[in-house]
Formats: C-alpha cells, structure tokens, sequence
C-alpha cells in the first residue's frame, strides 16, 4: 500500500511539473495544447487539471 501512495504522489507532481514547466516555457499556449503535449508525452490528465495547475500556481488569472 505504501508504495503505491508513494508513486501515485509522485506522478502526481510529475504532471503538475510538466504544466507549470509547458506554460513557463511556452506562456502563449492554452490549456488544450499543454494537456495535448502531456497526453503525447504519454501521461493521462484531466482537461480540468490542466486548466486549474496554473491558476493555483499565479500564471492566469
């Protein structure tokens, strides 16, 4: 049980890395071409969490 928490927090930092990172780096892209890069990246998220990630972290308003 424990590993499994373990990794699961993990991926879930791995994703909200990579959409701060997408957006850091590209600040002109929107929410459906970051989630598309991450799904191509072979990660599954949610359109919700790619619109959220930022807002928490101060980028959109």
């Amino acid at each position: 049980m424990y590993c499994t928490v373990l990794t699961t927090y993990k991926a879930v930092v791995e994703r909200i890395d990579l959409v701060i990172r997408f957006k850091q780096e590209n600040p002109h892209w929107g929410y459906q071409k970051i989630g598309d890069q991450i799904v191509y990246l072979g990660y599954q998220i949610s359109k919700f969490s790619v619109k959220n990630i930022p807002i928490e972290n101060g980028y959109d308003g």
